[in-house]
């Protein structure tokens, strides 16, 4: 009765991301067009509430996010990789109609290169080559109120 598990499996068709265009003030004439070539990609998360009394419940959580990016086609303008997501959160039930909420997620983006080799596509821009990793952390509060 105290306890609540959450779980999610998601997919995005982020294939039908074709390229990345950019336009200047003559739309037939894009200033410069990327190839993406991106996969599809699956979105994971497991998660827990445990209710302590009335008033207090506490969430958790984790969720795996992979990227839709290929070493190949991995570019500077989004260098994208896989991320894991961290998790926690509290509920505070002030009364029936008013309720609070506070959250917060910490996102690692694994380590990922970018390794152009400026030939083809990228002949007039030169080779480029990058290592890169990142974290994120977001912060969250929210009010409901029931009427």
């Amino acid at each position: 009765e105290q306890w609540s598990v959450m779980a999610e499996a998601q997919k995005t068709y982020w294939s039908s991301f074709d390229d990345l265009t950019i336009k200047g003030k003559r739309k037939n004439d894009p200033l410069s067009v990327t190839n993406e070539n991106w996969k599809n990609a699956w979105f994971y998360s497991i998660g827990a509430s445990y209710k302590i009394d009335e008033q207090w419940k506490l969430r958790f959580g984790f969720a795996f996010d992979q990227t839709p990016v290929n070493d190949s086609n991995r570019t500077p303008r989004i260098p994208d990789s896989d991320r894991y997501w961290y998790s926690t959160g509290v509920e505070y039930k002030y009364n029936d109609q008013l309720t609070f909420n506070a959250g917060y997620t910490f996102i690692h983006a694994m380590s990922n290169h970018v390794s152009l080799n400026g030939t083809g596509a990228d002949a007039s821009r030169g080779g480029l080559y990058a290592k890169y990793k990142g974290n994120i952390h977001l912060f969250g509060f929210g009010a409901v109120y029931n009427f």
